[in-house]
């Protein structure tokens, strides 16, 4: 059975890490009722080898242990995993949980419809830990879509619906609340997490928009892109957490889950 989560990404550091986690609390969330207060954790095949990102929203693969560890006290920590290599998806995931699978049991695979077979062997070797698959449907028919989707059958456990790509673009809502309905008609014991341009100023209006049309609360969400404030654009991703906008978030939210 899943877990239906409320989440911030990215804890890249100790520093923003433990600045979530004070603003879950005053917030009002906790691991042991209603919605999992969750941090994203990004990682990437790249920061794995000791590559030095670009992307300012990415953690150093050595921190993530402790990381994973410091969050688990008081939410739910998930590794967000990017990459491109889906031939060896498998031994990438077994690495980076190798030092954070006991305090880790839910991973995000940044990658578009992976191998069944590679999971098979992720869900094998770490019995816990919980897939979420962030699924790319943009120029797909929706119901092919979703045949795919549940094709992956007991392999996937939850599935991130967002049309941005973490890009904090508008949330879309027609397309994202028909694949949700989509999907919970042919799976409904996956956990649905939708994404895309969520922040204080709006997520009231959408969320109550969303619950109006599917008729349940029954999904989970995450933000990212909007909480955060723009220092370069060099590349994709040079941003840094704001707090105020993370609060405002938190408490929009909360309004409407309870």
């Amino acid at each position: 059975m899943v877990k239906n989560y409320i989440s911030v990404t990215a804890g890249k550091d100790i520093g923003e890490a433990n600045a979530i986690l004070n603003e879950f609390q005053k917030a009002g969330y906790s691991l042991d009722r209603g919605y999992a207060p969750a941090v994203g954790i990004q990682i990437s095949e790249k920061t794995m080898k000791g590559i030095k990102p670009n992307n300012f929203r990415m953690a150093r693969f050595e921190d993530v242990p402790s990381l994973v560890e410091l969050v688990s006290v008081r939410a739910m920590p998930v590794i967000h995993y990017n990459t491109k290599n889906l031939d060896t998806l498998f031994s990438q995931i077994s690495k980076a949980f190798e030092n954070s699978y006991s305090h880790c049991k839910l991973v995000q695979v940044n990658a578009n419809f992976p191998e069944k077979s590679q999971l098979e062997k992720i869900k094998d070797k770490f019995n816990e830990l919980k897939i979420s698959l962030q699924i790319d449907y943009r120029g797909l028919d929706l119901e092919d879509a979703a045949n795919k989707i549940v094709a992956y059958g007991d392999c996937a456990d939850y599935i991130l619906i967002d049309p941005s790509r973490g890009t904090g673009h508008a949330f879309d809502f027609d397309s994202s609340t028909d694949f949700y309905l989509r999907i919970k008609d042919k799976r409904p014991e996956y956990g649905i997490v939708l994404a895309g341009g969520f922040s204080g100023d709006n997520a009231e209006g959408i969320l109550g928009k969303v619950i109006g049309k599917i008729k349940t609360k029954d999904f989970s969400i995450c933000a990212e892109g909007q909480l955060r404030d723009r220092v370069s654009d060099e590349h994709w991703g040079q941003d840094i957490l704001n707090i105020e906008k993370m609060r405002g978030y938190l408490l929009a939210v909360k309004r409407v889950f309870g």
